[in-house]
């Protein structure tokens, strides 16, 4: 059996649903190797986007800081802000190593910590006399 191009094709049993819930088993015609090529793929996706999602959440992470210093959330919400303060800082060392996975974590961090910080910052603001 081969494809359209000549290539040999191999026949794997898929188990599919209907929609009745019940099982039905059919056979598709699978490229030779497709899973290896496959994991090849996405291995080269995630090594290559790591600076790219990494720019990304830095962006938005430095956003959410920035709203929560317009805020005054170094006076209202100090703990928040300078903790996320330090993961953002912590997220730029790791980019600058090259440990994007671990930058992006620290950068999501310091996003949460950002908004957590505005939210305090804005509430105890219109409480205040």
């Amino acid at each position: 059996m081969s494809d359209r191009f000549g290539l040999p094709l191999q026949v794997a049993k898929v188990r599919e649903s209907s929609r009745h819930g019940l099982s039905v088993r059919s056979e598709r015609a699978l490229p030779r190797g497709g899973v290896a090529w496959g994991l090849a793929l996405w291995v080269l996706n995630v090594v290559g986007c790591g600076p790219a999602l990494y720019a990304v959440d830095i962006a938005s992470a430095e956003r959410a800081f920035e709203e929560a210093r317009t805020e005054s959330a170094k006076t209202y919400a100090p703990y928040e802000y300078h903790y996320a303060e330090a993961h953002l800082e912590k997220a730029r060392q790791e980019a600058a190593e090259a440990s994007y996975e671990e930058a992006i974590r620290y950068a999501g961090i310091a996003e949460r910590y950002s908004h957590q910080a505005r939210i305090i910052a804005s509430r105890k603001r219109t409480a205040a006399p």
